[in-house]
């Protein structure tokens, strides 16, 4: 990169600092790396260096120095994925930042076009394909297996994991005599839809207009992971 040097770049830079300076309405000298505009990221463990000319550097990565906290699939690992796989749906167990999620995309097209697919695992930093054997074992001796009810999809036998009788007291359904009932999608909202990929967001007529992230009405909307929330942010459904 012309103009630059390992030197001049900020080796602590991070999404969560940039976009919590920027919610505070502080300065920051970076360039928001959302807006894919500049970025620069380098992989010391894998070698590989993605860049665009820019006049100055703005954003600099380093995978080596990523947590390698037990979070996701950290624990379960990806054999639980398998299943997709056989089904002819190819699986990429991702990270989270740009260059993770531009690598998976890529991964997941290649077995598409070769008509391959498999289990991968993107996040290998992490993730390894047996999880985190302790992790698991205590969680195996605290839950047991459970029928779960899920939004969107309705009650997935064996999907869900509930505490042990063993560990009883410390299950507030039993400890406090709570009785779950089903929660509809509020009338109108297409948010279950969505999430099973039956239907875009722009299908559901709430849309845009009551839903909306400064007043949502599904669960979609609420958070800024969800799809209809992304949809209305990145395709300028703002005013």
């Amino acid at each position: 990169m012309r103009g630059a040097t390992r030197e001049t770049i900020p080796s602590d830079a991070s999404i969560p600092e940039i976009m919590a300076a920027r919610a505070q309405g502080q300065p920051t000298p970076y360039k928001d790396p959302l807006s894919y505009e500049y970025i620069l990221v380098e992989d010391q463990q894998r070698q590989m260096r993605f860049e665009r000319e820019c006049p100055h550097p703005i954003w600099y990565f380093d995978y080596t120095e990523q947590e390698h906290g037990p979070e996701g699939s950290a624990i379960i690992g990806s054999h639980p994925y398998q299943p997709l796989a056989e089904q002819g749906i190819p699986c990429v167990v991702a990270g989270f930042e740009p260059l993770d999620v531009l690598q998976s995309v890529y991964m997941l097209a290649r077995m598409h076009h070769e008509n391959n697919p498999q289990v991968l695992i993107q996040y290998d930093r992490v993730v390894k394909p047996e999880g985190n054997p302790i992790a698991l074992s205590k969680m195996n001796q605290v839950f047991e297996v459970t029928d779960t009810r899920w939004r969107g999809l309705g009650e997935i036998p064996a999907s869900g994991l509930r505490i042990r009788d063993k560990y009883s007291q410390f299950d507030a359904q039993k400890r406090f005599t709570l009785e779950l009932k089903p929660v509809p999608e509020p009338p109108g909202c297409d948010c279950g839809a969505v999430l099973r990929s039956a239907v875009q967001p722009t299908d559901c007529s709430l849309f845009g207009t009551t839903c909306r992230p400064d007043h949502p009405v599904g669960s979609c909307m609420v958070s800024s992971e969800g799809a209809c929330a992304a949809l209305y942010r990145y395709q300028s459904y703002d005013s």
